[in-house]
């Protein structure tokens, strides 16, 4: 099949962004569209969509380029009711003086989709485009977040955009709190690098402030909302001892900690998909080209390496590789303490699966990592 996607120049200051043609639906099912790239720091007004992939099949095809590229059913169903009803996005998110309609308008002209502005096939290409996350959301005129189809969402969304000037309506908007959305990996920096947020299902839309403006105080909703919705919330109004360190400057492990029991397609996403909220110098490398054993791995002792770590003999840090208990399989650092250990150095640090004894370890000759190259263990 012949590639959509013609090769970028410059990966680490490039992005492809999509456009939707006017004749799309014309033949009354293919959606047509176009790509074109630009310099990041050079980009016309775009919108960056924050969606879930789904199971990974793909389910449809569009034509980008007269090339077929093949998406999963979610992306598919957002595409559509993005073209069907983009006027009612430009009157939702018009706020003279602020933003007007046209701003707007030319901001939807211009979209940034990962699985269709990312050639996934093209690691080099893929590492590239993951390291410049931060730019990519944080450039865009406006995220909007795709809640899906489902008509409970819908209904539930639109109940916000009506109601959020009387408040306190989290029984009506249950589909909306506990949304599977909140507990992806990517959504997190997606959404805190966002200048202008708008929430979408169907044809029902609001604003991330609507939202926020009708539901009730902090202590309150706890246990009403899905944790990972509150711990966006966390980051985003510092209501946590963590967030007070800004959302995009927290430390590796506590990252790690925080966010690895969210959903991603990709397990080494759980690494991956948080470094725009990680600090420069914790920072891991993106490699779509190592296993996840091996990204586990390097990431747990950068954070020895990085010198985080608690006295006494038990685990320092965690990366959990699924949110279901009954799934659950942790790589964890422990170290070994020894009764005459002066110093970081003489620790015996390891990186093992959950269910490895610490007394297989007891013995063992571990040499420290060295982050800049490769990590011997």
């Amino acid at each position: 099949m012949e590639s959509s996607f013609a090769a970028l120049e410059d990966p680490k200051n490039q992005i492809r962004l999509f456009q939707i043609l006017p004749d799309t639906f014309e033949d009354g099912s293919t959606i047509k569209g176009r790509h074109q790239v630009f310099s990041i720091d050079k980009c016309p007004p775009y919108t960056a969509i924050s969606y879930e992939w789904g199971n990974g099949t793909p389910f449809h095809e569009i034509s980008v380029e007269e090339a077929n590229l093949q998406i999963g059913d979610n992306l598919w169903h957002f595409l559509k009711a993005c073209l069907q009803h983009a006027p009612q996005v430009v009157e939702t998110l018009f706020r003279p003086p602020f933003t007007t309609k046209e701003q707007i308008s030319e901001a939807l002209k211009w979209l940034w989709i990962d699985q269709i502005c990312i050639d996934q096939s093209n690691i080099g290409e893929r590492n590239a485009q993951v390291e410049l996350m931060t730019k990519i959301y944080s450039h865009s005129f406006m995220v909007i977040a795709w809640l899906g189809n489902d008509p409970a969402m819908v209904d539930a969304v639109n109940y916000i955009e009506k109601s959020w000037m009387r408040g306190t309506y989290p029984t009506q908007c249950q589909a909306v709190l506990h949304a599977s959305y909140w507990r992806r990996v990517w959504m997190q920096q997606e959404l805190l690098l966002s200048s202008k947020l708008l929430l979408m299902s169907g044809a029902s839309m609001t604003t991330w402030g609507h939202m926020l403006s009708g539901l009730p105080g902090y202590e309150t909703l706890t246990g009403q909302a899905d944790r990972s919705l509150l711990s966006l919330m966390d980051l985003m109004f510092d209501t946590s001892v963590l967030a007070k360190t800004p959302a995009r400057n927290l430390e590796l492990p506590a990252a790690l900690n925080r966010f690895s029991p969210l959903h991603c397609s990709d397990p080494r996403d759980r690494v991956f998909g948080i470094m725009s909220l990680v600090k420069p110098s914790d920072r891991c490398k993106i490699d779509y080209g190592l296993s996840v054993d091996e990204v586990y791995r390097r990431a747990l002792l950068k954070c020895v390496e990085l010198g985080y770590i608690w006295e006494g003999p038990r685990t320092v840090w965690r990366i959990e590789n699924s949110s279901r208990k009954s799934e659950r399989y942790q790589y964890e650092v422990f170290y070994v303490a020894d009764h005459e250990e002066t110093s970081f150095e003489s620790r015996n640090f390891w990186v093992v699966g959950f269910e490895t004894e610490i007394e297989e370890l007891k013995g063992k000759k571990w040499e420290r990592p060295n982050v800049e190259g490769e990590i011997e263990c």
